[in-house]
């Protein structure tokens, strides 16, 4: 029930991040960014909540990419054809156009639209298995050490799995595709290792507090630079570039302030 509630309120709040300053219920566009971290938290909780086996987990996450990969490479849609990735061919288009209301951000397809959200649960699952992963070490360097060995280690070997399979099978992030997916979880396990070592190890802690007031309040900041940046950065496109990028980055360095006044505080926008 909390997952439920949360993924609502997260859902709602990406139909009013969509709508901006200018509310058209004509031009609506109903997934979102937050929708797709929504939706995919849910799937997360649910199976975390019937399960803490790393091997079933794996076996889940596994399966929600062969599915990606069949659906892109094999299923034939109305229109179309197996394998293609086009904007107006692929079947994340067809389901798009077929099933969701509103307005696409993609025209034909939406980024953030029904198979991308499967696919990209694939992403949270990863991190459920890394999380699970860590609160299973003892907090000690050498244990800590051997983690984040592994996760470079997985890492890499991810990466290389998806630029492997790109001459047949494309990374594309605006239609989620499975290499796409494992490119993400390869680079998501080396930040994670690397955070790791810098923190947990070599204790190097407050090197971590500029981007962790920006951690703590990462949906504030999202909805920040959304109804006070990007109106001023509209008209600032039309400027001298050197006048837009000072404004833009004053803007941003502002907005930091702001967070880190409201990390010291211990003041957090939680859902």
């Amino acid at each position: 029930m909390k997952a439920g509630r949360r993924t609502t309120l997260l859902l709602l709040l990406g139909v009013l991040y969509n709508w901006g300053w200018a509310i058209d219920l004509e031009t609506m566009r109903f997934p979102s960014v937050l929708g797709l971290i929504g939706v995919t938290y849910f799937v997360a909780a649910i199976a975390l909540s019937a399960t803490v086996n790393r091997g079933v987990l794996l076996c889940v996450t596994i399966a929600i990419l062969t599915i990606t990969t069949l659906a892109h490479l094999v299923v034939s849609v109305p229109g179309g054809a197996p394998g293609v990735l086009t904007p107006e061919g692929s079947i994340n288009s067809w389901l798009d156009q077929t099933l969701l209301p509103g307005r696409l951000h993609g025209e034909t397809y939406d980024p953030e639209g029904l198979l991308g959200i499967f696919s990209s649960s694939s992403i949270t699952l990863a991190g459920v298995l890394a999380g699970l992963t860590m609160v299973s070490i003892p907090r000690r360097n050498a244990a800590m050490m051997r983690c984040a060995v592994y996760f470079l280690a997985a890492g890499f070997a991810l990466l290389l799995i998806g630029f492997a399979l790109a001459p047949a099978y494309p990374p594309i992030k605006k239609i989620w595709t499975a290499p796409f997916d494992i490119i993400a979880i390869g680079s998501s396990l080396i930040l994670l290792a690397m955070a790791i070592l810098l923190f947990d190890i070599w204790n190097r802690k407050k090197l971590g507090i500029g981007l962790a007031a920006i951690g703590a309040n990462a949906i504030l900041a999202y909805f920040g630079a959304r109804y006070l940046i990007y109106p001023v950065y509209g008209p600032a496109e039309n400027w001298p570039p050197a006048m837009s990028a000072a404004v833009v980055a004053v803007l941003m360095i502002g907005m930091w302030f702001v967070l880190a006044a409201l990390y010291r505080r211990r003041i957090f926008w939680r859902l």
